[in-house]
């Protein structure tokens, strides 16, 4: 993206503006991802025809509270990971030479 100028934003802009949204990615498409969305989506289904209506109303709360627990989890994966590569990237530029490789 660029600035007026044709000056191109800075990681942190770029970050800010959104450019960089790993949460809003698609799915990853592994068979694996997949038999596990499928085996949820099929728990939930049998929970909904079992479930009394006021037991589905104490479900959705708890699916509701989960999603936000995921939300802080991601957030804060986020930041320890954005952390620890600037820690890399400072430690990084301190290194005179790399070690010969056997």
């Amino acid at each position: 993206m660029c600035l007026k100028g044709g000056k191109t934003m800075s990681f942190f802009q770029k970050l800010y503006e959104g450019e960089y949204a790993p949460m809003s990615e698609e799915m990853p498409e592994t068979a694996e991802f997949k038999a596990c969305w499928q085996c949820m989506s099929d728990a939930e289904e049998a929970l909904q025809r079992l479930l009394t209506k006021e037991q589905l109303k104490v479900f959705a709360k708890y699916q509701q509270a989960q999603l936000e627990v995921e939300k802080m989890l991601q957030v804060h994966t986020f930041e320890k990971g954005f952390y620890i590569g600037a820690e890399f990237q400072r430690d990084y530029k301190r290194i005179d030479h790399l070690p010969e490789q056997a």
